[in-house]
């Protein structure tokens, strides 16, 4: 195993690169610098490579679920539930429609999808309870019918606004023949409804 400390931007490679990872990465970067990356990862990569992606918050829980749903019916809730920590850190929180955009300049086909992680770290942290506004969101979710409920939403549609976890796998030839790609009907629907509305929108433009 061989480490490598230095700005992406600037490195150098002896050999292509079968798999790249970006594991909570994307959030803390702004679009300019993201691209920059993405355009560097596509250099490096082999045809047959992939990028394996995650990020966090998905921005449509947040933006829509809690503050245009949820909020107005609890109106003592915080006006936003991320810390300042949270906002300081996350300059670029995601959507999977603007993760598939941003992936899509970069050269890249992908298979992008949302996934329920939350109930996982709810039990987890029965052994390390937070003390904070998440630790209360867990409290709720460790209760049976809560937690089974929320895993039951997050298998429907509704997922694209309850469900936290942004997952992708990105390649700039064909889909990666060792790598299972889930099915995501709901996210594969979406983005592709985007993709017929942004060539319907071009034409009118034209």
């Amino acid at each position: 195993m061989r480490f490598l400390c230095e700005d992406v931007k600037n490195l150098r490679a002896d050999d292509l690169f079968d798999r790249i990872f970006m594991l909570d990465l994307v959030e803390h970067l702004h679009d300019w610098e993201l691209k920059e990356v993405l355009r560097m990862c596509h250099g490096l990569m082999k045809h047959s490579g992939a990028i394996i992606l995650h990020t966090l918050p998905n921005k449509w829980l947040y933006d829509i679920s809690y503050k245009k749903l949820l909020r107005p019916l609890m109106p003592w809730l915080p006006a936003d539930p991320r810390s300042e920590k949270e906002k300081s850190i996350h300059v670029n929180e995601m959507s999977i429609v603007h993760l598939s955009s941003i992936l899509e300049q970069a050269g890249f086909s992908s298979r992008i999808w949302l996934n329920d992680l939350i109930v996982e770290q709810a039990k987890w942290h029965r052994r390390q309870p937070l003390k904070d506004r998440r630790g209360r969101i867990y409290r709720w979710l460790n209760r049976p019918l809560v937690g089974e409920t929320y895993k039951l939403l997050a298998r429907t549609p509704l997922k694209l606004l309850i469900t936290n976890d942004i997952f992708a796998v990105a390649w700039k030839g064909e889909p990666p023949a060792d790598i299972a790609l889930p099915l995501c009907l709901t996210e594969r629907t979406l983005l592709s409804l985007r993709k017929i509305c942004g060539r319907t929108k071009g034409r009118e433009g034209g």
